[in-house]
């Protein structure tokens, strides 16, 4: 597995169950957030939220693994 998968599985892999749910219905499947609230049974409000709370834990865990393997590399810049 090439090192950016790795990163992204694990960021993806240390999120919530519900987070995960939504960013693959939204993004992966492609459904409207209306279609969201109707699959989960939450208000368009809670989507949004999750969403958004998804898509900031993703970013954070992104970063902390490619700071993480670029130390186990021997390399120390945040590129």
């Amino acid at each position: 597995m090439k090192t950016t998968n790795k990163i992204y599985y694990n960021a993806m892999k240390n999120i919530s169950i519900l987070e995960k749910q939504v960013l693959y219905l939204y993004f992966y499947e492609c459904k409207t957030l209306k279609e969201i609230c109707s699959i989960m049974k939450k208000s368009k409000k809670e989507i949004v939220q999750l969403k958004n709370i998804a898509l900031k834990h993703f970013k954070r865990n992104i970063t902390k693994y490619k700071k993480m393997n670029s130390k186990k590399n021997g390399c120390d810049n945040n590129d």
